[in-house]
């Protein structure tokens, strides 16, 4: 079950149920809050995807997969949901809530999804195996502008964040290191302040 209550709420307030599994089997996996705080976005074991707004407003299901959703994605302007699911064919799927427009990303064939970010500029970032693809969606076709190679024995305990508005810098956590990449250069800069 997934609750929402507002902070601040009188303690007479009940929270608002915005999700109820189906069954004992049904396990929420993965979920993102929308920056403006309007919906929230939930991805469970059988490739349901469903969109519930906050204020109680009308929920819909982003349809597509059949499989378990294994990362999920909010944009930054709460228009672009992305997700990604563990499936033979690898694609991510971005929808757009405005238009209902839906796109289908093709990452690479017996690639998992790990890491998914939207990100300002209507960029995507997508880890891909052992690549971090980042994806224009601005064009009428997506198109994947570059492809980081992130292989190496560091490639344990992958964590990523997107720092800039234009996806241009991501700073990455692994195996007990710290640095910022820039995509556009293909650069890297370690952060040393936080030891191992």
């Amino acid at each position: 079950t997934v609750r929402f209550a507002a902070p601040g709420g009188s303690s007479g307030q009940r929270a608002r149920i915005l999700y109820q599994g189906r069954g004992a089997n049904e396990i929420r996996l993965r979920s993102g809050m929308a920056h403006n705080g309007a919906f929230l976005v939930g991805g469970i074991d059988n490739g349901r995807v469903w969109v519930r707004r906050v204020d109680g407003g009308p929920s819909r299901e982003l349809i597509g997969f059949t499989d378990v959703i294994s990362e999920l994605a909010v944009g930054p302007q709460a228009r672009l949901v992305a997700a990604g699911a563990i499936q033979e064919e690898a694609n991510v799927r971005v929808w757009d809530l405005e238009s209902g427009d839906v796109r289908i990303l093709d990452i690479g064939d017996g690639a998992t999804t790990g890491y998914i970010e939207l990100t300002g500029g209507d960029d995507l970032l997508v880890e891909s195996g052992r690549y971090l693809q980042r994806w224009d969606l601005a064009g009428v076709t997506p198109r994947m502008l570059d492809e980081t190679d992130l292989s190496g024995p560091e490639h344990a305990d992958f964590l990523a964040q997107d720092l800039s508005p234009d996806g241009d810098q991501v700073l990455f956590i692994r195996h007990r290191r710290l640095w910022i990449h820039d995509l556009e250069e293909d650069t890297s800069r370690e952060l040393g302040s936080h030891g191992a």
